[in-house]
């Protein structure tokens, strides 16, 4: 794993995402420059096994998370 040097995120490579256990849910918008929404949703899909991947059409940041979708995911 990396931070990115701007903003301090970590950076996982493929081997380190396929890694990953735990169930993961992934809110990102298609046109999210900052973390790439439609590549993110690319890597997650093929390499975390226990992936749920909201990829939502024409926004930039989801600032807000569908709380329904959220709740489903954590039961």
């Amino acid at each position: 794993m990396q931070a990115h040097e701007a903003c301090a995120l970590p950076i996982y490579s493929d081997t380190g995402l396929a890694g990953m256990t735990m169930p993961m849910l992934v809110i990102a918008g298609d046109r999210d420059a900052f973390i790439k929404g439609p590549e993110t949703a690319r890597r997650i899909r093929a390499n975390v096994p226990k992936d749920d991947v909201r990829l939502l059409s024409g926004v930039r940041s989801p600032r807000h998370r569908p709380a329904g979708t959220i709740g489903e995911f954590i039961q």
